[in-house]
């Protein structure tokens, strides 16, 4: 299962949605931070246990889904 989170602003929202598209139309298994204003399944990392994260935008971002992990050692692709 993928993770998707992101950095809030509209391209980075934009990509993640595209992301999201992306997956939905191969049907791979993904879940979306709560926090994003896009459609799908919502959920919170503490939650779920994926295989990998995808974090879009800045290094904010990937700074504050590794402190989110916390001793999880789940890989990020930021």
């Amino acid at each position: 299962m993928y993770y998707i989170t992101s950095k809030t602003d509209a391209s980075s929202t934009q990509l993640a949605a595209n992301v999201a598209r992306y997956l939905k139309k191969r049907s791979i298994n993904f879940a979306i931070d709560e926090n994003i204003d896009i459609s799908g399944n919502k959920k919170n990392l503490a939650e779920i246990e994926p295989d990998i994260i995808l974090a879009v935008g800045d290094d904010n971002v990937m700074l504050r889904t590794f402190r989110e992990l916390g001793k999880k050692e789940i890989p990020v692709l930021s």
